[in-house]
């Protein structure tokens, strides 16, 4: 949580007054936790579970197909058997998140993926 006293150009009576922020601010150290926090609870919520030995990978999987989403700083990686899967799920995110689809992956962590 973050709280801030008001600007000096905002007259108001009390100076006693903070103000809490209800989103984080870009730089501040707990803005990336903060939305680690917010994309973990809308993944399970999704139906995705969180490795126990990898937070930044998340499993789902119905009787005949699975998805992996995996997390690294700002980007996620999508593997899964079934296309419709994927769709699924970018559209699920691009809903909460209003994400953009950079297509298919050709390299991660400066390395080339075939």
């Amino acid at each position: 949580e973050v709280y801030m006293r008001p600007p000096p150009s905002l007259d108001i009576p009390s100076s006693k007054l903070v103000y809490k922020l209800q989103k984080s601010l870009y730089g501040l150290r707990q803005a990336s936790r903060q939305g680690n926090a917010k994309l973990t609870y809308a993944l399970t919520n999704f139906g995705f579970n969180q490795s126990p030995a990898d937070h930044s990978l998340f499993v789902g999987h119905t009787t005949d197909s699975f998805i992996e989403l995996l997390v690294y700083v700002g980007d996620i990686v999508l593997n899964s058997n079934s296309l419709c899967m994927i769709n699924q799920v970018k559209g699920y995110l691009d809903n909460q998140f209003h994400i953009n689809d950079l297509g298919e992956l050709k390299y991660f962590l400066g390395f080339e993926v075939a």
